[in-house]
């Protein structure tokens, strides 16, 4: 690993709280691993004795439909773990993973860190809100999926990635669109059809930008506040 990758791992929640030696003998022999766009990280089914954290990039976890289908259970990114939980509880891993740009991740055996829970308390307090943390984050994801409309999703989706709360702001998505799609619980198209919908109140999507006239008019629809129809 490079030195610089040493800064997510002291920022993250399961390992903030620890010291030096400590961490050092839970990443001891991991180094990092280069996944290409679209490569399998791990597959649904596998032995969960490793976990994951992500240096670089985007990663997929996601599980198949009987239709065939792709149901994704979240993205994650730089400075995130991915699968402590059940690799820490010895079960096999309930989903899959793909890269879904060119990511840098570090494999980390879990024993490693169950062993180092004996001599740190203080990891335990860790593990905990670490996992407090990610519990929070899906359940707030469940709960937009079930009580906003697909067009306050997408709204969401790039108001949380803008920079300021009002005038404009061009952001750039951090994934294509049909990885935005599924994971805001919508098929491409219909993704395609807000799209073009919020070009009403000034929202223009192109070659991976978004150009948005007005964060607060786009704040104020998202918030259900908004004057201006767009199924018109």
């Amino acid at each position: 690993m490079r030195d610089s990758d040493r800064h997510y791992f002291n920022q993250h929640p399961l390992f903030n709280q620890i010291d030096d030696e400590s961490l050092d003998r839970i990443i001891a022999g991991s180094s990092a691993t280069d996944y290409a766009k679209g490569q399998t990280i791990f597959h649904r089914g596998n032995p969960a004795d490793v976990f994951y954290f992500v240096l670089e990039g985007w990663v997929k976890v996601y599980r198949s439909t009987a239709e065939g289908d792709e149901a994704i259970v979240h993205i994650f990114s730089a400075g995130e773990t991915i699968a402590e939980a059940v690799a820490f509880a010895g079960k096999n891993y309930p989903v899959s993973a793909q890269a879904v740009e060119h990511s840098r991740v570090v494999p980390i055996l879990t024993k490693r860190l169950v062993a180092e829970l004996s001599r740190s308390p203080e990891l335990a307090l860790s593990i905990m809100g670490s996992l407090s943390l990610q519990l929070h984050s899906m359940v707030t994801e469940i709960e937009q999926l079930k009580t906003r409309t697909a067009t306050q999703r997408v709204c969401d989706f790039f108001i949380r990635r803008c920079t300021v709360d009002e005038g404009s702001v061009v952001i750039s998505l951090p994934y294509d669109k049909v990885i935005i799609a599924s994971r805001l619980g919508m098929k491409p198209e219909s993704l395609s059809r807000i799209l073009n919908r919020l070009r009403k109140i000034g929202v223009r999507t192109e070659n991976g930008r978004v150009a948005i006239a007005d964060v607060e008019a786009l704040i104020r629809f998202s918030d259900g506040e908004s004057a201006i129809s767009l199924t018109g």
